[in-house]
């Protein structure tokens, strides 16, 4: 089966999109599940699992992606928000404080990837170690990171428009939606990370919309 582990709809800044519109195009286009990771916030995540609850074989994985002090980590399975700007290895106590677990996104990917060298300081369960909105040298550092590290990985899309759904994803072994059994299937390295890495033409774009959200936030980091 195949989950895209790494979602943004329209409650993080740099989103667009409502909740269940990312619903209705992973299954559209054919993925058993997404996880909604929205920067410092839980509440599109909450709304889009209340809306697929009725959905026989799909899962959507109740995320965020949180801005430590020195880069992003992916939490999955959590019950609350988690406050930002607090150090990594203080935010990992507490995603599993709450029984969920934690991945490290796109590491050494600037501005927002958290160093390998605090990577290796941290207790984590696995690495997005394909992430669509990076290039593929940084993808190859962050699976190579992994196999270092002897870390299951993941991939997630990154995508900020439900059009970008499932340019990458996570497959899994079974068909069980269980999150226990996924967790698991990360933890054993038995999960594989796969699609395309953000295309090199793509990357200059990529970077001044960021730079211009920035300027439009008044200079406020996500």
């Amino acid at each position: 089966m195949k989950i895209d582990m790494h979602v943004h709809t329209k409650y993080s800044l740099d989103g667009k999109g409502e909740p269940r519109d990312f619903v209705e195009m992973a299954k559209k286009k054919g993925l058993s599940g997404i996880a909604i990771t929205d920067h410092n916030e839980i509440r599109g995540a909450l709304e889009a699992k209340e809306y697929s609850k009725d959905m026989d074989g799909f899962l959507v994985i109740v995320g965020e992606e949180i801005s430590t002090t020195c880069g992003h980590i992916l939490a999955y399975n959590i019950k609350e928000k988690i406050e930002r700007d607090r150090e990594p290895k203080e935010i990992v106590k507490e995603i599993r404080a709450q029984g969920g677990f934690a991945v490290v996104a796109h590491p050494d990917s600037i501005p927002s990837g958290i160093s390998s060298k605090i990577v290796r300081t941290l207790d984590v369960t696995g690495i997005e170690a394909l992430n669509g909105a990076t290039v593929s040298h940084k993808n190859r550092g962050s699976k190579k990171l992994a196999r270092e590290l002897n870390l299951g990985m993941i991939g997630g899309s990154d995508s900020h428009r439900p059009k970008d759904i499932g340019v990458v994803y996570t497959v899994f072994e079974g068909s069980s939606l269980n999150l226990y059994d996924i967790q698991q299937h990360i933890r054993q390295k038995r999960s594989v990370p796969e699609g395309r890495s953000l295309p090199y033409y793509r990357l200059v774009g990529l970077v001044l919309k960021i730079f211009v959200k920035w300027l439009l936030r008044g200079g406020k980091k996500i």
